[in-house]
């Protein structure tokens, strides 16, 4: 935070007027990645072990050398990650494994005595000692949280409230990593493990989900429109998801006989004949011709993406399917 910004927060009893406010001028901006993170209270929350904590350290290195992250371009400053679930050496061994610089922009701290004060005169010291810091990471929520008995709606309001507001007087932002739970709900957001007072306190809430091999991430805040990112977890780093790797990922998730026809016109140009023929030579058991003809049918957007045509006639053999490879198909 730059000493001779105005405070973002008014103290209780205080207003100011537009034109006032229209005058003063925040020497750090809000945005820090344009799109995801900002000033405020971000959550990050994931099933347990689905690779958020690698996803911070990702986010950290690039923020750190002001590289862009997923895309987006990242404003350079320093970074702080509370790796409460971590020890040392397992967090030197990840850094090992990310083709960035390391330097010294990023800190990490491994414990914190958390909520509901001595947590933020650890923040106070950490930002003191290093005024480049502009992102907290606190790997995770539950680490920092000291209650006891029913957390309930008022103590998430508080807890996080509390987190909110500190960001907020301070001019960071706060990442903090929670997790989902397995329970059906109306949306991913709705996932997001506790009540509704921790969702309804956070500026951002990013999940990141995984259904086979469909990674997202998903992201939905105050300051911009809800959108979704298509990553892919290689080695320890998160990245875009190429054109390539989501079409291996839209090749797998479709029925045996669609997989097995784009199998087929890999080798060749073109092939012509009825759903009999068609299943004598893709050769896939315990399926009737009625069953691939309906999978074709079904598929034929998906093939055309893949650059296979297809189209149906009547003969006195029956009805006979012509599957056509053009030029313009992707590289596999």
């Amino acid at each position: 935070m730059v000493a001779s910004s105005p405070s973002r927060l008014l103290p209780p009893g205080q207003s100011i007027d537009a034109a006032t406010l229209m005058t003063l001028e925040f020497t750090a901006g809000r945005a820090i990645i344009p799109g995801l993170l900002y000033v405020g209270l971000t959550i990050l929350a994931s099933r347990p072990k689905d690779g958020k904590s690698f996803m911070a350290i990702k986010l950290g290195l690039c923020l750190a050398l002001g590289l862009s992250f997923l895309g987006l371009p990242a404003v350079q400053c320093g970074v702080l990650i509370f790796a409460l679930e971590d020890t040392l050496d397992r967090i030197r061994d990840r850094l090992a494994g990310l083709p960035y610089e390391k330097n010294g922009l990023l800190h990490f701290a491994t414990s914190s005595d958390g909520l509901p004060s001595a947590l933020f005169h650890e923040l106070d010291a950490q930002l003191a000692a290093f005024p480049d810091i502009r992102v907290v990471v606190i790997d995770t929520l539950q680490k920092i949280r000291h209650r006891t008995g029913d957390v309930g709606y008022n103590a998430d309001y508080e807890d996080l409230g509390r987190l909110k507001e500190y960001a907020d007087e301070r001019g960071i932002a706060i990442l903090l990593l929670h997790h989902t739970r397995k329970a059906e709900a109306g949306t991913e957001y709705d996932r997001i493990s506790g009540t509704s007072g921790i969702t309804g306190v956070a500026d951002t809430m990013m999940v990141l989900t995984r259904t086979g091999e469909d990674t997202k991430l998903l992201v939905k805040g105050r300051e911009f429109e809800e959108h979704e990112f298509n990553v892919a977890f290689n080695d320890g780093d998160w990245q875009l998801a190429d054109e390539a790797t989501l079409r291996k990922r839209a090749v797998r998730a479709l029925p045996d006989g669609t997989r097995r026809v784009i199998d087929l016109m890999g080798v060749c140009d073109g092939w012509t004949g009825t759903c009999k023929e068609l299943l004598e030579t893709i050769k896939i058991p315990n399926i009737t011709e009625r069953a691939l003809s309906q999978q074709l049918r079904d598929g034929t957007e998906t093939l055309s993406k893949m650059g296979i045509s297809i189209a149906w006639s009547r003969t006195n053999r029956g009805s006979v399917v012509s599957l056509t490879k053009r030029n313009d198909s992707p590289d596999e």
